[in-house]
């Protein structure tokens, strides 16, 4: 099966092969006998691939559709207790997930069993949505609300994701409600207490998304602000946060408009290039180092210090200067001003993404050893492609970063 492989892009667990230009979950069985016949499945459909299967049991019972949606649903095929693979369809031939979500009341999670897994909505006549994940024991999860009567003009949204793991406290997760993509990249630092927390409740950032989207960055900023320090009030009420914390970068892509905005508290970091071979534009790391941190900390009574041969730090201690967690370096209370280590977001746009354009974002694995330029170099040469971002990690490991290497970029075809 080796040498059938590079025509299936993605393994589901054990004997399971997903066929994205299809749209189909095949045996290897049959995805060689596809293969071997060059035959393809051309009708769109939507598929989801979940581990719960055993909730789902009596899920044709279960849903209720109201009759408006006209809805078919129907279990294709169930290979274990975990898995089960689902399509449906409505008499507009359009493909839809909010039934199956709101009316189970439970979120689509997919967890990367072996090389990776993915989730494609593909709409008739409209566009293709791809969601990807490779990166063994990372979860995605997906929360996805119905944007089938927003006009996408027939463009094509790809997201791919990659990750290199030796402390194992990096997060990539996407969420989605209409028509409104958020990706969120978070690297966790000391104890996984903040970044168990943060996989656990990391869909309360959906509503960063959340209708009217903003159209000036005052009003993204404010609400991004509004969200974050509501999350870090709740983690420090909820979790020994004391030696242990966690950086995000955050996009929020409006669908309908195709802006984006990027918002981020700490050094990881997001790219972006309007055209290809045009500008590359970053977010700015929040590092001690940077004169507005470093000014901002001694305001408010730290330190910026520095032994030979290391990064500089926050009182002795923290490499970054904005996180979630981190308490032994925040005040107490809820005045998130006082921190020395803060969760006050940067953000930058809302920016228009137009066809050729893409975004990544990164952990400082990534960008400690690669340039901006580097980074996009390697995406535009790669094409859009799935590898893309497994170069960009692989490229940050022979420039010998020791540190979690996570990527994720968004291409817009």
């Amino acid at each position: 099966m080796d040498a059938k492989r590079e025509n299936y892009d993605f393994a589901f667990g054990k004997g399971m092969w997903y066929d994205v230009g299809t749209g189909d979950i095949l045996t290897p069985e049959s995805a060689a006998l596809l293969v071997s016949q060059r035959k393809r499945v051309s009708t769109p459909r939507l598929r989801i691939v979940g581990t719960y299967a055993k909730q789902l049991r009596n899920f044709e019972m279960n849903l209720s559709v109201s009759k408006s949606d006209n809805m078919k649903v129907n279990i294709i095929d169930r290979w274990n207790d975990t898995h089960m693979v689902v399509t449906m369809k409505n008499e507009r031939g359009y493909y839809k997930l909010t039934s199956l979500l709101e009316s189970a009341q439970i979120p689509v999670n997919l967890y990367a069993l072996s090389t990776g897994q993915s989730l494609v909505v593909e709409r008739k006549h409209r566009a293709n949505v791809f969601q990807a994940l490779n990166s063994v024991g990372t979860e995605i999860s997906y929360q996805n609300r119905e944007v089938a009567e927003q006009d996408w003009r027939n463009s094509r949204i790809q997201t791919y994701e990659h990750q290199v793991s030796r402390k194992g406290q990096d997060r990539f997760f996407q969420l989605s409600q209409d028509g409104v993509i958020i990706s969120l990249l978070f690297d966790g630092h000391g104890n996984n207490n903040t970044i168990e927390y943060i996989t656990t409740h990391h869909s309360r950032f959906a509503e960063l998304g959340a209708r009217p989207f903003p159209e000036t960055n005052a009003e993204a900023f404010e609400r991004a602000q509004r969200i974050f320090i509501n999350f870090e009030n709740r983690l420090r009420k909820e979790v020994d946060a004391m030696y242990s914390g966690s950086t995000i970068v955050v996009a929020v892509h409006d669908l309908v408009s195709k802006n984006v905005f990027f918002a981020y508290a700490g050094d990881s970091r997001a790219i972006w290039q309007f055209e290809t071979n045009s500008k590359v534009f970053g977010t700015k790391d929040h590092k001690p180092i940077d004169p507005e941190e470093k000014d901002r900390v001694e305001a408010l009574g730290g330190r910026i210090t520095r032994t030979k041969g290391d990064a500089w730090r926050v009182n002795d201690h923290l490499s970054t200067s904005r996180s979630f967690g981190d308490e032994s370096l925040k005040s107490t209370g809820d005045d998130r001003t006082k921190d020395l280590v803060s969760v006050i977001p940067s953000v930058d746009g809302p920016f228009i993404f137009g066809p050729g354009s893409f975004y990544g974002m990164g952990s400082d694995g990534v960008f400690d050893v690669l340039s901006n330029e580097q980074v996009a170099k390697i995406i535009v040469e790669s094409r859009g492609s799935q590898n893309g971002a497994q170069l960009v990690t692989q490229a940050a490991v022979e420039a010998r970063s020791y540190d979690d290497i996570t990527f994720a970029y968004l291409m817009v075809l």
